[in-house]
C-alpha cells in the first residue's frame, strides 16, 4: 500500500493521518519489509523517535503494515 493510500484510508475512518514522530501518536505503522528489519535490530529515525518517546511514557504502539490492514477492516 502506498502512503497516500494509507492516508485516505486512516481518513476514511475518521483517524488522523500524521507524518511525523510526536507523543501524540497512537501508531506508528512499519512497512512488512521494514518490520521484518526492525525485529532484527534496524532503527529508522521515525522508528527511533518512537521507541524514545516510548520509553519516556508515550503510548506509541509499532505495528506492522498487515496488523495496520486489520484495524482498517475491524
Amino acid at each position: 500500500m502506498t502512503r497516500h493510500s494509507a492516508m485516505e484510508r486512516v481518513t476514511d475512518v475518521g483517524a488522523h493521518f500524521k507524518t511525523s514522530v510526536s507523543a501524540h501518536l497512537d501508531y506508528l505503522v512499519i512497512g512488512d519489509g521494514a518490520f521484518v528489519e526492525f525485529s532484527a535490530g534496524f532503527r529508522s529515525s521515525k522508528l527511533d523517535t518512537a521507541l524514545n518517546l516510548r520509553e519516556s511514557g508515550a503510548p506509541i504502539e509499532i505495528i506492522p503494515e498487515q496488523d495496520f490492514l486489520q484495524l482498517l477492516l475491524s
